[in-house]
């Protein structure tokens, strides 16, 4: 663990497994000095209570990060991303077959 700031992974590094139920996916860290980072956005705050209300009242939440706009364009984001992939594979299956 790192002693300096008591986070359990370095910045910018959660792994699949790391994904605890209750916690924002995108979460990726929190600096501690009012800037909240997660995957498409930088939030700075006037102060550790503003922070601190947004974060556990929807970062950290187990439900209420399911209702925050950013994880939600998020999830629509990689749905289209993935299903932009499956459309293409299929295509270039469907081109293979057709050889």
């Amino acid at each position: 663990m790192n002693q300096n700031n008591g986070y359990h992974r370095m910045p910018e590094t959660r792994k699949a497994g790391e994904v605890c139920e209750g916690i924002c996916p995108y979460y990726l860290r929190d600096k501690g000095n009012g800037m909240v980072y997660c995957e498409c956005a930088r939030f700075r705050f006037p102060d550790k209570l503003s922070r601190r209300e947004i974060v556990y009242g929807f970062c950290a939440h187990p439900d209420n990060y399911k209702k925050c706009a950013i994880k939600q364009a998020m999830d629509h984001y990689y749905e289209r991303k993935y299903n932009m992939i499956d459309a293409d594979e299929r295509g270039s299956a469907c081109v293979e077959a057709s050889k």
